[in-house]
């Protein structure tokens, strides 16, 4: 019972913070100038539920070969832009003449973070037996 009244709570929450951050942003503007943009979003929307529809009919091993695909894929284009965002940013440096700045802080671990934790699922997908999945 108190999980429900705390998930409760928090969807509340949720919702009210989405609602100030949509007001706050001038979210409203945005889409009233090109309205076609929350048409966009509505069919990324749709056409995601509709995937996740399809994807949770299939068999369990089915579901995780999709999961092995997509997890694998985000884990290496994850990899690869960070290595290619570090030899930009010390390229660039090295042609100022100067040291990296705070953009070598903030990208290159969180990038690396990033990708660690998608091989580390991909790891993880690929020890589960197809039934267990």
């Amino acid at each position: 019972m108190t999980q429900i009244v705390s998930g409760i709570l928090i969807g509340i929450f949720l919702l009210g913070l989405a609602a100030h951050e949509f007001m706050a942003n001038e979210a409203i503007r945005y889409f009233s100038v090109q309205p076609i943009r929350l048409l966009w979003v509505a069919a990324i929307a749709i056409g995601g539920g509709l995937i996740l529809h399809f994807y949770s009919r299939r068999s369990l091993r089915v579901q995780r070969k999709a999961k092995l695909v997509v997890v694998g894929s985000a884990a290496i284009f994850c990899t690869l832009f960070t290595i290619v965002f570090s030899y930009q940013i010390a390229r660039l440096s090295f042609a100022l003449g100067v040291r990296p700045g705070w953009g070598i802080f903030q990208g290159v671990p969180s990038g690396a973070v990033l990708a660690l934790g998608l091989w580390i699922e991909f790891y993880r997908t690929c020890k589960k037996r197809p039934h267990m999945a």
